[in-house]
């Protein structure tokens, strides 16, 4: 059933010009829960620690759930995007939910806090020194996608924060059988994260980010760990218990003292309801690079240590804008994100160089894409803590006065001309493309109804 929806809806999706905000989103759920009562239904989960409402849209009641998540991370709204659009299209069509063997679970943002900082950029996403200079990303202690409860081996994490409490509650009291968790990513290519195997899917995931012209992620791994599902762009799963795993097998001690954070969302559902889930991964910007595989004259092991030494580079022009003015600094997200970032770098930067030097698998030809990734793509996460860093100065000046706010004036000067620099330079080298809104969107919700479609088939536990 789902699946003949999927030329009509995608082909539907307008041409955004910009993400909307977390007030807009409110307001659109609670105008389809008031024009479609009878299959519509709009609920309180909780409240975000800045007290915004934290709901869910409930549309049909079939026999089994399908929970769709949007924001997770803040940083990340082309889920909320996608939501928005679905939740249109299956209020205006109660004929197809109710041949649908689901009750299909809306909660377009799950981190209204986190959202409202990123909302300087949701109107400009094509802009890139905009961007990072209106980016916020918490630490995993404070993300609603890793603060679920988890005991494993060592491990104790029992710190929810409120927004993820809400969403807690709604899954303990329904069985959930096909959730997706709607993330993106900053810069690359597509790729995707499945609970359970599925090779008869992974064809028409790949199919849909191609023909929303999305070259799909065939760089690196987003971490070392991962288990492939197949020689491309995906992977099964991962959570806390693999990290601590990973650890431990690289002879770590005690692997527990290194994680800040709990378990992910979907690896709580897992362990609760073992729904068929499924993230797709999609960029704000890319370039065909990501998806070259022509093997280059060199080992993984060059890229890998080029790229690291960018990435110090970039550190070491930050920091002592940081260490200088940080007694001036508010307590914020902002700042517990920048004192993580240059108390852990150093530690985190070694133990990364050390991998790269010991790993066998850098012993292998590296590719294009792996090459792409290594050397252009991994330096910009540090150049997004710059941006983070100009918004701390930014908070401080507001509240400084007479020599500290003229001091902190030229310190954000030439920060700024730092960060913009930096900026045009990532531009230039990578040569990148961002990519339409509408394309984004297109591609997640092709993937979500051909995902909910293979689940739909699916016997129940």
């Amino acid at each position: 059933m789902v699946g003949k929806l999927l030329p009509k809806w995608t082909e539907e999706v307008p041409d955004f010009s910009r993400y909307c905000t977390v007030d807009e989103y409110l307001k659109s759920s609670a105008r389809l829960a008031a024009e479609f009562p009878d299959h519509v239904k709009l609920s309180a989960l909780g409240h975000s620690r800045c007290g915004d409402e934290i709901t869910c849209l409930t549309i049909g009641n079939g026999p089994k759930n399908a929970l769709f998540l949007g924001l997770p991370h803040p940083d990340e709204p082309v889920g909320a995007m996608v939501l928005e659009i679905l939740a249109e299209k299956l209020a205006r069509n109660p004929d197809y939910v109710a041949e649908s063997d689901f009750a299909w679970q809306l909660i377009k943002v799950a981190d209204p806090d986190g959202a409202r900082l990123n909302e300087g950029w949701y109107g400009c996403p094509s802009d890139l020194f905009h961007f990072v200079t209106h980016y916020y990303r918490p630490t995993e202690p404070n993300q609603v996608e890793w603060t679920f409860p988890v005991r494993y081996k060592n491990l104790r994490f029992d710190r929810p924060i409120p927004e993820t409490r809400a969403i807690m509650s709604f899954m303990e009291k329904r069985r959930i059988d096909f959730m997706m968790n709607l993330h993106n990513c900053t810069f690359g290519g597509a790729y995707f994260y499945l609970t359970h195997p599925a090779p008869e899917l992974l064809p028409e995931l790949y199919r849909i980010a191609a023909s929303c012209d999305i070259p799909l992620h065939l760089g690196e791994p987003e971490v070392p760990y991962l288990e492939p599902w197949d020689d491309l762009a995906s992977f099964r799963m991962y959570g806390v218990k693999d990290e601590y795993d990973y650890c431990e097998s690289c002879g770590m001690e005690d692997p527990a003292a290194g994680i800040s954070a709990g378990a992910s969302c979907d690896e709580y559902a897992q362990a609760r309801w073992n729904p068929f889930g499924l993230i797709v991964e999609v960029p704000y910007f890319s370039h065909p690079s990501i998806a070259d595989e022509t093997v280059l004259p060199r080992s993984r092991r060059t890229p890998a240590l080029i790229g690291l030494q960018k990435r110090k580079e970039i550190f070491s022009a930050l920091a002592p804008y940081f260490h200088r003015n940080r007694q001036h600094f508010i307590p914020s997200g902002l700042r517990d994100v920048l004192d993580e970032y240059f108390g852990r770098f150093e530690g985190d930067w070694e133990t990364a160089k050390a991998r790269a030097l010991a790993d066998e698998r850098f012993d292998l030809p590296a590719t294009a894409a792996q090459a792409y990734d290594a050397e252009k793509l991994r330096p910009f996460k540090d150049l997004l803590k710059g941006g983070q860093l100009l918004r701390l100065v930014d908070l401080a000046r507001e509240k400084a006065k007479g020599e500290i706010e003229e001091r902190l004036f030229s310190e954000r000067e030439n920060l700024a001309k730092l960060v913009k620099e930096r900026c045009e330079l990532q531009a230039e080298i990578s040569e990148i493309r961002f990519l339409p809104i509408k394309s984004l969107v297109q591609a997640q919700l092709g993937c979500l109804l051909h995902g909910i479609n293979f689940a739909e088939e699916l016997p129940r536990p």
